[in-house]
């Protein structure tokens, strides 16, 4: 089975999300999306983040009852701070071992993959999933800038031809802090359990 991991903050999980894995699994990209919020996200150093429980327990709300949709845990069970997707992926292996664990990832997040933690690693091991972000635009000349022709080749190639969304949790938590609705953002029940919690008030 292929499983296409799917980490993020998930601050909170929006329709952004669950739209782009379903049409994941529309184009038979993958068997499983498996969403793996993060326990401690190495990019948000010194940024306020909202308490795991309270993102796992949106996430599970937002993935509720939808075949080929999965949420781990194995974050929270690592405790690994900062948690670095490279090693994440490794662990999940153990509990996946007859699977084959794909990257799942935005292309602003591509461009900068030469940055990350082992990232020249997750180039050369992994099969990617990469879906179209506004504004940016990835080729073959940008990634040879900091890959081998053969790596940036694949790396471009995993483009695939997916809807754009526009949502971002950054925006519904503006809008929340500043008293607006961002409900057609969201499941019901993520909405509904940020209103019970009092999340995102200023």
């Amino acid at each position: 089975m292929k499983i296409a991991f799917l980490g993020g903050t998930f601050d909170p999980p929006h329709l952004g999300h669950t739209r782009l894995a379903r049409q994941v699994l529309a184009h038979k990209l993958t068997d499983l999306v498996l969403f793996v919020p993060s326990w401690h996200p190495p990019h948000k150093n010194g940024m306020p983040v909202t308490p795991f429980f309270n993102r796992m327990a949106m996430l599970k709300l937002a993935v509720e009852g939808v075949a080929g949709f999965a949420v781990s845990d194995i974050e929270e069970r690592l405790k690994k701070t900062p948690s670095y997707t490279i090693d994440i992926i490794r662990e999940l292996e153990r509990e996946y071992p007859d699977d084959r664990i794909e990257l799942m990832i935005g292309a602003d997040s591509l461009i900068q993959l030469h940055t990350w933690y082992r990232g020249d690693l997750l180039a050369a091991e992994r099969e990617f999933i990469t879906y179209p972000r506004p504004g940016i635009e990835v080729n073959l000349d940008v990634m040879k800038q900091y890959w081998a022709e053969d790596i940036a080749l694949k790396l471009t190639g995993s483009i695939c031809d997916l809807p754009v969304s526009d949502i971002s949790s950054s925006e519904i938590r503006a809008r929340l802090g500043r008293g607006e609705k961002a409900a057609h953002m969201m499941e019901k029940t993520v909405c509904q359990y940020i209103l019970d919690h009092k999340l995102y008030r200023e």
